[in-house]
């Protein structure tokens, strides 16, 4: 019987050491390294890498590079029995523009679990997901619809200590351009426009509109490695 060599072995053993090994580094790095490209946001991945015999696609984000470094690594792959399941480790003092700027406050370790398996067999455009953050013990669930080129979010979060909290996500996408309102139960929010690598983000709320004052434009870069 002819016996085939495994793809993920050495090779990809080893990236997947190096970048748990860079991510880390940065977190301590007080080097004057400069970069060619603005600080934002930058990102280096890789697919198919096997880590603890499990197929998974690695992605670090890099923020204040040569600046001491404050970065997330994320692990994603496929459990058979769930379906996709990512684990994020960010450092503390990451900035999250996804999530209205939150800054880590300590290390931070967090599960998503993909349950879109089960949330389609009720509704073949309906998505479903939950998250949990290991230290603070907050947990969240995410249901989602889509049809066409609108979607709808809905988040329900539970915190460590017991308090509960809602969030809803409308967003517009045609041509390229991504539009978004992102509203909580305490009627403030942001609107979004994003297109090309840019990103436009005015703050809203109930009692002061649009604070266009405090509007943000944001560039983001990304790197795939083959």
């Amino acid at each position: 019987m002819e016996k085939k060599a495994t793809a993920c072995s050495f090779e990809d053993s080893v990236l997947a050491l190096a970048f748990l090994i860079f991510f880390f580094l940065f977190s301590t790095s007080n080097t004057n390294l400069t970069s060619p490209l603005p600080p934002p946001k930058k990102q280096i991945a890789k697919g198919g890498v096997d880590v603890v015999g499990q197929n998974c696609d690695l992605q670090l984000d890099l923020q204040n590079v040569g600046k001491g470094g404050k970065n997330r690594l994320t692990i994603k792959t496929n459990v058979e029995q769930v379906g996709d399941v990512s684990v994020t480790l960010s450092q503390a003092g990451y900035t999250d523009r996804s999530k209205n700027d939150k800054v880590a406050k300590a290390n931070e370790a967090k599960v998503n679990v993909n349950l879109n398996k089960f949330a389609s067999e009720a509704n073949a455009d309906l998505t479903a997901s939950v998250d949990y953050e290991i230290a603070s013990q907050d947990a969240a669930v995410n249901v989602g619809y889509k049809n066409g080129d609108v979607s709808v979010k809905l988040k329900s979060a539970r915190s460590g200590a017991g308090d509960l909290s809602h969030k809803v996500n409308l967003n517009y996408a045609i041509e390229g351009v991504d539009a978004g309102l992102e509203i909580n139960d305490k009627l403030s929010g942001k609107i979004t426009v994003s297109k090309d690598g840019f990103t436009l983000e005015v703050p809203v709320s109930k009692d002061g509109g649009v604070d266009h004052k405090n509007a943000k434009l944001e560039k983001s870069w990304s790197m795939e490695l083959a």
